[in-house]
């Protein structure tokens, strides 16, 4: 099994942040592409970071990234 983007960010505050979610719910997942934007110039023309998980957590992933956040 491999993993797949789940979600794609301008910046790693964003990224993080969704991240947390998902840890709360126990889905591991990584940030690839964190250190991206600082090796051209911080002026991303589109979401150059990445989140990342394991096949079979795709689907509760991507319901959880879209639930409204309190």
């Amino acid at each position: 099994m491999g993993l797949v983007t789940v979600g794609r960010y301008y910046g790693e505050w964003e990224a993080r942040g969704a991240k947390e979610e998902l840890d709360m719910e126990g889905i591991r997942s990584v940030i690839v592409g964190d250190n991206l934007p600082a090796a051209v110039g911080e002026l991303p023309a589109v979401a150059l970071i990445e989140l990342q998980v394991n096949e079979e957590d795709v689907p509760r992933a991507r319901a959880i990234l879209k639930s409204p956040r309190e």
